[in-house]
This record gives structure tokens, sequence and C-alpha cells, in this order.
């Protein structure tokens, strides 16, 4: 989930070049997501949206069965929307008055603000910190308590 929050974060929200290739992918995601850091706190900018949601749910059901055996390609496509939806809750509570009991909770919206606010170059995993800290982009623990404070 990291790894793959952390990616598309990079190369698809942001449209950041392309290891290697250089290029860049831009697309309707990513001109939502710079309206999303241009008013963060816009319920309009901060969710895929419910189309967005059906349109990947109908080609995760039309392309993983040509993959994979129906049940794998069904779990496949259950589990990237059990990742979609904690990500969505995650990115709520980031945006949003709500204060964490968790440390480690608190700690990952605390960076994901900091991503809005701060640094949109740091912190790019959501509902992870998993791809920030295997790719060089967390924040450091003394910048997250600034965040915070």
């Amino acid at each position: 989930r990291g790894l793959l929050e952390w990616t598309l974060h990079q190369y698809v929200w942001h449209a950041r070049p392309l290891p290697w290739l250089g290029i860049r992918l831009p697309n309707a995601v990513t001109r939502m997501h710079q309206a999303h850091h241009e008013h963060p706190h816009d319920l309009d900018t901060l969710f895929f949206g419910w189309r967005s949601v059906m349109l990947a749910t109908l080609l995760m059901l039309l392309l993983f069965p040509l993959l994979l055996p129906l049940p794998q390609a069904l779990v496949l496509a259950l589990s990237l929307l059990l990742v979609i939806a904690a990500y969505e809750w995650c990115h709520l509570v980031a945006h949003s008055r709500i204060r964490p009991r968790g440390a480690a909770f608190r700690r990952l919206i605390a960076t994901h603000r900091h991503h809005h606010f701060r640094d949109a170059r740091r912190a790019l995993g959501v509902s992870s910190a998993l791809g920030d800290r295997l790719f060089g982009t967390a924040v450091p623990e003394r910048a997250v308590q600034e965040t915070t404070a």
C-alpha cells in the first residue's frame, strides 16, 4: 500500500518526470490534485469522487480476470478498493479538525499536513509512510513536530 501510494502520488498526482524516461504523465487526476493543493480544505478536491472509484472498479473487474483466475482477480480488486478506502479515510482526517488519539496515526496525519503546508516534495504517503522511508521523502521528526505546533 505504501509503495503504491508513494508511486501514484509522485508520478501521477504530482506528474513528476518518470525515472530514466524523463516523461510526465499529466492527466485529470494531476489537475484535480493541483486544485487540492491550492484549496486543501475544499471537499470538492479532497476525494477521488464516486465516478473515479466506479471507473477504477469497473476496469479492475474487467482487466483482472484476464490476468488471473476469477477468485484471485476478485480478491485483488477488493484489496485495492480497501486500499482506496483507507487512503480516503486518512486523507479526510488529515484535512479535518479531527485529532487522532494514537501516536502513529497522529504522526501520519501530521506528515500529510506537512506535505500540504510546508513541502509538497515530502510526505507523499497518506495512509502509509513506507514509500517515504524507502525513497528518502520522509519528513524528519523535528519538522513533523513543528507542523503540529
